[in-house]
């Protein structure tokens, strides 16, 4: 109520209603252009704007990539695709691209590289007005910005999980971006933000609780306890030190509980480096053995923690920005094998945001549109509009798959487990 009392108070001791409101908003370009995107789709669906009829192709040639002809300027419009200056009329190979992805839109098969009156057809027809989910979509980013701090620091890490794509950001300039790799819808990588407080070279893998209990958990009850040494595994205890697996009663205790680490080495899923950002969730970010996953256009490959192609230069810029490192000393520290788990501390933390953007500013000026992977657009639309938060959590995957893990455990734990009421928290995951 007070918080209300103090808008409205603003609201009408300011000159300018709408100006009072809008400086309320966030004030970052990027929440600016989701506004204005918003209002002129809204003005569309009230009151489409007809098509020019100068912009109507007649019945003409056949066109091939490579050749010049007006139409193509008129395409090139239709299908958002542009060209340098001087060649809007060439019909070149990113044209032809862009418009048989437009065409198979439409559901028309052509192939590719031609331009035909089938084509002027589909490129004449009204564009379909827009539908009340882009509304929701545009307003469920918006409200994304509301929840990011207004400084958001000098030196910051940006990962836009939909975009797969990870920004080291200085005085506001982006000065490195990368692909990364991130959680499956099942194993999401969540969003929130912590500051990276460590840098650790030669990292100790800590299994994940799914690993645990549907791979490691029925060969341990079956007294295979070589399992742990085949792959490089030990128990560790909670004063550091390492534990006999045949101390354990498996058919009792939780083994989400135990911890259970694989040393650091080739085999080791974590690679080189990882970048430590404590948090509730144990995610964090690292190197990996499997690189040729980085080739995909969608990455949704981890359990839960984000994975870097260039470890090697993000480990450079964070320790050069923080301690003056150059190449030579990383270089060094990444292939000292004597040295496991070589954790160096940041002189000064580093915000990490794990954001979740399914629309940015493009460089045309118009949206950028991502794939909401997670279905994290629906649940704020939904919850923009009144469902209960509770009905909303009941299809959470991060929940479901906690059931899972619950009721994969050990009868005496999952008893135990139900007269208490107790929800776990993963451990390190991968």
């Amino acid at each position: 109520t007070t918080f209300a009392t103090g808008v409205m108070i603003e609201i009408i001791s300011h000159a300018d209603a709408g100006e009072a409101l809008r400086k309320m908003h966030p004030q970052s370009k990027a929440f600016e252009a989701l506004r204005q995107a918003y209002l002129e789709m809204r003005q569309e669906i009230i009151s489409p704007t007809p098509r020019d009829p100068a912009t109507i192709l007649a019945p003409g040639a056949k066109l091939k990539v490579g050749q010049w002809h007006p139409d193509v300027i008129i395409i090139r419009q239709r299908v958002d695709t542009v060209a340098a200056a001087g060649f809007e009329a060439k019909f070149d190979e990113d044209l032809a691209s862009a418009l048989h992805d437009y065409m198979g839109t439409a559901r028309i098969r052509m192939p590719w590289g031609v331009i035909d009156d089938r084509v002027r057809e589909v490129i004449n027809r009204p564009p379909l007005p827009p539908k009340k989910s882009d509304l929701d979509q545009i307003l469920a980013n918006m409200e994304r910005w509301r929840w990011v701090p207004a400084e958001l620091g000098r030196l910051h890490i940006w990962n836009n999980l939909p975009e797969y794509m990870t920004r080291v950001v200085k005085d506001g300039a982006t000065i490195h971006e990368e692909r990364i790799i991130i959680g499956q819808p099942d194993t999401q990588t969540p969003v929130f933000s912590a500051s990276m407080q460590q840098v650790v070279f030669q990292p100790e893998w800590g299994v994940p609780p799914s690993i645990k209990i549907n791979d490691l958990l029925p060969k341990l009850q079956d007294r295979d306890f070589e399992v742990l040494n085949r792959r490089d595994m030990r128990i560790i205890g909670t004063k550091g030190q390492e534990l006999d697996p045949e101390r354990f009663n498996w058919d009792k205790v939780d083994i989400r509980d135990v911890g259970i680490y694989q040393r650091a080495g080739d085999a080791n899923p974590l690679g080189l480096v990882k970048f430590l950002f404590p948090n509730k969730h144990h995610v964090y970010m690292h190197d990996t053995n499997n690189r040729a996953l980085f080739k995909h256009n969608e990455r949704t490959f981890s359990h839960g923690c984000i994975r870097v192609r260039d470890p090697q230069k993000f480990a450079e810029l964070i320790l050069g920005e923080d301690q003056g490192w150059d190449k030579k000393k990383v270089a060094k520290n990444l292939l000292d094998w004597d040295k496991p788990s070589n954790k160096i501390d940041l002189i000064r933390p580093i915000p990490v945001y794990n954001v979740y953007f399914t629309l940015m500013p493009g460089e045309n000026g118009k949206l950028k549109k991502l794939d909401d992977i997670y279905g994290h657009d629906k649940r704020i639309s939904q919850a923009l509009s009144g469902v209960p938060a509770q009905r909303i959590s009941a299809k959470d995957p991060a929940r479901n798959q906690q059931r899972e893990l619950d009721e994969a455990a050990p009868p005496l734990v999952k008893k135990h487990l139900r007269a208490a009421g107790q929800k776990k928290t993963n451990d390190d995951d991968e």
